[in-house]
């Protein structure tokens, strides 16, 4: 499929230059779509149609949610596969994307903020230094669902739980094997808010 009809979609989208894009995708759904519409999807040609719009000052944010962590199984920022999705598999093999730290809530970054994001490495999933914390303070940050419907992509709503303090949720640690940009290995303990 032609870069063209993905430039359309995201023009369509109001996905413009400078903007941060957190992306929520299902692959699959978006196939069917397409597929309904006479045409192949190919996520490569989507992801540079993403690049170019949002241009050299805006940055993407891939989910490649892993819970493998919370159940005692190492995490290597380099190949733990992503379980929230196709896409972000696919960036891991993009050239500019390179992974968030936390080895539950991460995402493959592209754009102006990547070393920034890179670089944040809060213990707490949802916590004040946490990724989700500062796409709540930049004003053009903002959830792209693609192929999916509004609620499938509520991870959100978890850090608005934490924020507020929900009786029904707790901080709960997990301490693992992190492997990370290097290869170099050590156990460490990141958090989550869990039920």
């Amino acid at each position: 499929m032609k870069r063209d009809f993905y430039k359309q979609l995201l023009d369509e989208a109001q996905i413009r230059e400078g903007m941060i894009v957190d992306v929520v995708a299902d692959l699959f759904d978006l196939a069917k779509q397409c597929m309904k519409l006479g045409k192949k999807f190919d996520p490569n040609t989507f992801l540079d149609a993403l690049e170019t719009n949002v241009g050299d000052s805006g940055t993407i944010l891939i989910r490649c949610f892993t819970w493998d962590f919370c159940h005692g199984k190492k995490f290597d920022i380099n190949s733990s596969p992503s379980q929230s999705g196709a896409l972000g598999n696919i960036a891991m093999k993009r050239m500019g994307y390179e992974r968030t730290r936390h080895p539950i809530y991460n995402w493959m970054v592209k754009g102006k903020w990547r070393d920034y994001l890179c670089s944040i490495d809060e213990k707490e999933s949802f916590g004040k230094g946490s990724v989700f914390a500062w796409e709540e303070k930049n004003d053009n940050a903002i959830q792209l669902n693609v192929g999916k419907l509004q609620s499938n992509g509520i991870t959100l709503f978890h850090y608005i739980e934490e924020k507020v303090g929900v009786p029904y949720r707790y901080i709960k640690d997990f301490r693992g094997e992190y492997v990370d940009h290097l290869g170099r290995s050590e156990w460490k303990t990141y958090s989550m808010y869990v039920r």
